[in-house]
This record gives C-alpha cells, sequence and structure tokens, in this order.
C-alpha cells in the first residue's frame, strides 16, 4: 500500500489544524525546555543558557500567533491532495535550488511557518540549504527549534558528548512515535503529531546512512520517495565553546517550521508505514499505548480529575479538570 493511501486519514486542512496550535506550543515549550536540560553542563553556565533558552521560546511561541506581523502566513500550507491543499509528486520542481537536495510532498501535513527574517532575506541567506526534518523526542530539539532566532549563525548546541545531531529527508520517517511522540488534545478530540521542519546547509552534511529502526528485518519500505539506505543525515557540531563545553552547529541548521499531523483517529489505527505488522509495533512496545479518548467521558460524570489517567512513554494527556465538554 503506496505512502498517499496511507495517509488518507490524516487531515489535512489547515483551520482544522489551527484548533490544536495552542495544544503544540504547549508540547513544544516542553519538549524544548527538557531538552536543553538533558544537553547542558553542571556547571555556572547552565542557568544562564536555560534562562536565554526560555527567552528565546517565548519569542517562538510569539512567532505562532495568527498575527500578520508575528508569523509568516503567506508560507503556512496544508499538503495533500483536498481540501486545499499543496500537493506534487516526486522531488520538486520548482527552479529553486535547495543545494541539490529533494523535495518531496510532506503529504498528510500542515506546516505553520517560523517567521525567520524577511523573504527576500531568506532566498539570499537560504536559498541554497535543503529541507530535512527532526522530530520533537529528541534531546536536540529545544536547540535546533530556536535557532531561527540566531540568524545567520543559525546556532544550535550539542552537548559536550554528542558526536552527530540526526536528520531525514522522509518526514514520515521523522514521523515514527520513537521520534514524534502521539499526543492527544482533549479539548479537540483529535490526535497530534509534531515534526520540526528545517533547512540545512549541505556543505555540513557529514554522512548519509541508512534507517536504524529495524525496517529491514520486518521487509518494511519507509517511504515510496527515499530509500532505506538514505534515511538518515548526520551532522557534525563545527564549533566549540570552552566556556560551557558545548559543541554546537554553527551556520548549518535553521528551523523554519513546525510541522503538524492532525487525525481523528488514533494513529496506530492509520494504516502509517510504521504499523504494517503487528510484529515491528510489538519491537517497539507501540500496542501498549492506546488509550481510550472516550473515558474522558467517564471521568466527568464520576467527577474525577484527568490527571489521575496513568501517564504512558509514547502518549501524555494534558491534565484538565472535567468541567463541561472538551
Amino acid at each position: 500500500m503506496d505512502a498517499i493511501h496511507r495517509q488518507e486519514h490524516a487531515c489535512i486542512n489547515l483551520e482544522e489544524a489551527l484548533l490544536n496550535l495552542g495544544t503544540a506550543i504547549q508540547l513544544l515549550t516542553q519538549f524544548s525546555m527538557d531538552s536543553m536540560l538533558d544537553l547542558l553542563p553542571d556547571n555556572a553556565q547552565a542557568d544562564e543558557i536555560m534562562m536565554q533558552h526560555y527567552r528565546d521560546m517565548v519569542k517562538i511561541c510569539g512567532s505562532l500567533q495568527l498575527t500578520k506581523e508575528n508569523l509568516n502566513t503567506t508560507w503556512n500550507k496544508s499538503y495533500g491532495k483536498g481540501n486545499g491543499g499543496t500537493y506534487w509528486n516526486g522531488d520538486l520542481d520548482d527552479g529553486r535550488p535547495r543545494g541539490n537536495m529533494p523535495y518531496y510532498c510532506p503529504n498528510g501535513w500542515v506546516r505553520f511557518s517560523l517567521n525567520v527574517c524577511s523573504d527576500n532575506n531568506f532566498d539570499k541567506k537560504y536559498s541554497d540549504w535543503g529541507y530535512l526534518y527532526h522530530g520533537t523526542q529528541g534531546k536536540f530539539v529545544g536547540s535546533i527549534l530556536t535557532s531561527g532566532l540566531r540568524g545567520s549563525k543559525g546556532l544550535c548546541y550539542c552537548g559536550s558528548e554528542e558526536s552527530a545531531v540526526y536528520f531525514s529527508p522522509s518526514i514520515e520517517y521523522s514521523g515514527h512515535p520513537r521520534y514524534s511522540s502521539i499526543e492527544y488534545n482533549p479539548e479537540t478530540r483529535k490526535w497530534i503529531q509534531l515534526v520540526l521542519q528545517c533547512r540545512v546547509n549541505p556543505i555540513h552534511i557529514w554522512k548519509i546512512g541508512g534507517e536504524t529502526m529495524c525496517c529491514k528485518e520486518f521487509g518494511i519500505n519507509v517511504d515510496k520517495n527515499v530509500s532505506n539506505n538514505a534515511l538518515e543525515v548526520l551532522i557534525k557540531p563545527n564549533a566549540f565553546e570552552p566556556k560551557t563545553g558545548h559543541k554546537f552547529l554553527r551556520d548549518a541548521v535553521v528551523c523554519t517550521g513546525v510541522m503538524m499531523r492532525v487525525s481523528n483517529k488514533h494513529p496506530l489505527d492509520i494504516d502509517f508505514w510504521w504499523n504494517q505488522s503487528h510484529s515491528y509495533m510489538k519491537r517497539w512496545h507501540l500496542l501498549e499505548f492506546k488509550v481510550d479518548p472516550n473515558l474522558l467521558n467517564e471521568v466527568k460524570r464520576k467527577r474525577y480529575i484527568v490527571s489521575h489517567w496513568k501517564r504512558c512513554d509514547n502518549i501524555r494527556f494534558f491534565f484538565y479538570k472535567a468541567i463541561g465538554d472538551p
């Protein structure tokens, strides 16, 4: 079954996705702060770095509001057939260089564009940088997300022990629950996943490698556009800050958009590549994390608090008091 058919159940309506933007902001803030805590050295510089990151995240959250001044709404798009979505087959052939890196339609996803700089300046700085994706579960999500605030420097902290930062040309690969957790929004009764869309300077690509998600073992093909042998792109840190012990990427990565996939059904009930095989799902412990969202009605009737629900590794519920219709 090809990738287009597998995503027919995923929402590609921009207006519907906007209803989940508040939840996305909460998630991004949580993911980014947690990831920075994992990277920081245990020294006097840590508090200063965390405060700066918090200020950066406030700016990022502000740039995701629905105002023309703060959000580059021109480049907000839904991708896929129907509902006014943007769609193309194969590598996009629009005359833009993108570092000779292919750009495939992120079918079934919606992009919220970050206002990195003016369109004219963006073309001057980043026209020859290609598109790659990074999941929101990784330890680098915070520094990658705020890299766009650093202008042409595009700094991305990597920590003192890391040897490379991983990206993928396939948003479907980055959308595996290991990289992009499955979240339920009780306000809209929708399931969402988030992935970062980045522009990457191709001269800093260190290595292109095959998938590391055991797909070969189970005979699974991830993406019809990208070979399983080319699903991971590694970029090594190219600079070092002796005061903090941080390695980082300079002039290499800039986060330009937040990608969101929204669905009415739990993603484990949709025919994505990572649930083609029951054995494969069992291998990644994806069978244990189904929670019935209708529990909320039962909770409301019994006047319990939603925070009593069990927290699972792959799914989080935001904590609301069960008052009114979610």
